[in-house]
């Protein structure tokens, strides 16, 4: 091996701790933090039945739950995994991804409010990644 070589795998080796430490301390390479995911939602009501499903994004952290406005009461439900978790509790071991549903019963009326909402895990940050207020068109937000 000559010596550019060894000079060369030398520099490497400490260039390639360096950037993952710098990654971690700003936050990008820790897939548990970064702030507010980007995701958008569907939100359907027929009968009493509310069904919302992640289109896009992924929510890996946080808590996400749903909050509706109706009859000038506001109800919080927090977003159930299929396996009956919920996802307040920081959201590792639970992401939800694009295709995953949120079905629950309500006795909605024109309106009333439907909001999709994310909080961090710290409670420093919260975002509304969706809303719909019944008898109006769907109005997604994304995140980010």
């Amino acid at each position: 091996m000559t010596g550019r070589r060894k000079a060369l795998l030398a520099l490497l080796a400490l260039l390639v701790p360096a950037v993952l430490l710098w990654g971690f301390v700003l936050g990008v390479a820790d897939p548990g933090s970064g702030g507010e995911p980007t995701a958008t939602y569907e939100i359907r009501y027929e009968g009493r039945t509310v069904a919302l499903t992640q289109t896009t994004g992924r929510v890996a952290t946080g808590t996400l739950a749903v909050l509706v406005d109706a009859d000038g009461n506001r109800s919080r439900q927090v977003w159930v995994a299929p396996n009956g978790t919920g996802y307040d509790n920081g959201g590792r071991g639970h992401p939800v991804r694009p295709g995953d549903q949120f079905v629950f019963l309500a006795d909605l009326s024109p309106g009333d409010t439907v909001r999709v909402v994310w909080t961090a895990g710290d409670g420093e940050e919260r975002s509304v990644l969706a809303e719909k207020r019944l008898g109006a068109t769907p109005t997604p937000t994304t995140g980010g």
